[in-house]
């Protein structure tokens, strides 16, 4: 059943959104890891960095921003592929990640589908 057995970091404030996500990563055969902030993601990625992929909310409350975690992100952890997911997004700060190395952007409420076809 596994095409790729990718390893996803779901970083996201809501755990139904975290779970779904998680649920439809390991019924296509990825490994799915979840935090609940930036600070859970950089704490998880500290202790095992080998991950493929990140799907990021931007909108999470706490010390750790979904901007700051995706700052961070892109400066330690270069090659990893950083997803944005958020509700409320401006074509502008759409084109600032996708320039700044986002993978892609994930507009929430969003499908099966349109997860499956950014984890390759």
């Amino acid at each position: 059943m596994a095409e790729n057995n990718k390893r996803v970091l779901i970083v996201d404030d809501e755990a139904m959104i975290r779970n779904v996500v998680v649920r439809i990563m390991k019924i296509k055969g990825h490994h799915a890891v979840e935090a609940e902030s930036g600070d859970a993601a950089l704490d998880i990625l500290q202790s095992d960095p080998v991950f493929d992929y990140v799907i990021l909310d931007l909108s999470m409350p706490g010390k750790m921003t979904g901007d700051d975690t995706f700052t961070y992100l892109r400066k330690n952890y270069p090659d990893l592929k950083v997803i944005i997911s958020s509700g409320f997004i401006s074509k502008a700060q759409r084109n600032k990640y996708i320039e700044d190395g986002a993978e892609a952007i994930l507009e929430k409420p969003y499908k099966t589908e349109q997860i499956l076809e950014l984890i390759v």
